[in-house]
């Protein structure tokens, strides 16, 4: 019960957040040195997020094959202890 009222009010936040970037989206102005960059505010929060997404999921991905590589090496080691050949 208490998922489905947390979902519920995400649906909430997130219906009013769009409410108000369609009445009044804002703009994001960067600029640096000569160069300027101008976009709405919603297209700045849309980029963070695919970015930040991009960035976990990566982050998840390296840490899969580093666990996958450590699992193995561990599996080698342990066969050449036990004084059995490796597998060819």
């Amino acid at each position: 019960m208490i998922k489905v009222l947390i979902s519920l009010l995400f649906l909430v936040l997130g219906a009013l957040l769009g409410s108000a970037f369609i009445n009044d989206s804002g703009y994001l102005l960067i600029v640096w040195q000569n160069t300027s960059l101008e976009m709405s505010l919603f297209l700045a929060v849309l980029v963070l997020i695919v970015l930040v997404s991009a960035f976990v999921c990566f982050r998840s991905l390296v840490r899969y094959f580093r666990l996958a590589c450590l699992i193995e090496s561990l599996a080698q080691t342990t066969s050449l202890s036990a004084g059995t050949a490796l597998p060819e």
